[in-house]
């Protein structure tokens, strides 16, 4: 109970989204492994859940999709986010400085 615990309320904080999502995992498959396998629409929400106000946005638009994803098909989406979240960080400190 305790894995399942920390697999619900691991935060990403300062890690990245790949050590995030590994550490989520590797929680995942030890839980699977002892014969308690965690469904693939409650690991996308504990993957949500963990991300922060950071992507919030991303979290909501993740929520109201109407197909169902896989946890790869999450994990393209949230890298993508991430570097868009660069991206636009970057523009906005360009424009801050002209």
């Amino acid at each position: 109970m305790l894995l399942h615990l920390k697999l619900q309320t691991l935060t990403k904080g300062s890690r990245s989204v790949l050590n995030y999502v590994e550490e989520k995992r590797c929680i995942a498959d030890t839980l699977a492994a002892n014969e308690l396998p965690i469904i693939t629409e409650d690991m996308l929400v504990y993957f949500l859940m963990g991300l922060g106000e950071e992507f919030s946005t991303f979290h909501t638009s993740i929520l109201t999709q109407s197909e169902p994803l896989s946890v790869n098909s999450l994990l393209v989406m949230l890298l993508q986010e991430k570097e868009h979240l660069a991206h636009s960080y970057q523009t906005l400190l360009q424009a801050n400085l002209v």
